[in-house]
């Protein structure tokens, strides 16, 4: 039994449009989530590019930030 809880949906919305997210057995999970349609899965994983992480880590920062003001 693979278990997920401490994942965000948002980084399995980035596995499933083809970004490596370091989610344990994210083949597995792909395997299953495209089961019906393997058509439709992403073929090679890639990391997510320096200005994109960047972009993240910022935003979160910025989250943080306002939800601490009010």
């Amino acid at each position: 039994r693979i278990h997920y809880m401490g994942y965000s949906s948002e980084r399995f919305t980035r596995l499933c449009q083809g970004e490596d997210t370091n989610i344990p057995h994210q083949e597995l999970f792909l395997y299953y989530r495209f089961m019906n349609e393997p058509n439709q899965a992403p073929v090679h994983l890639k990391k997510a590019s320096f200005k994109v992480t960047t972009y993240r880590f910022f935003q979160k920062v910025l989250h943080k930030i306002g939800s601490k003001i009010a």
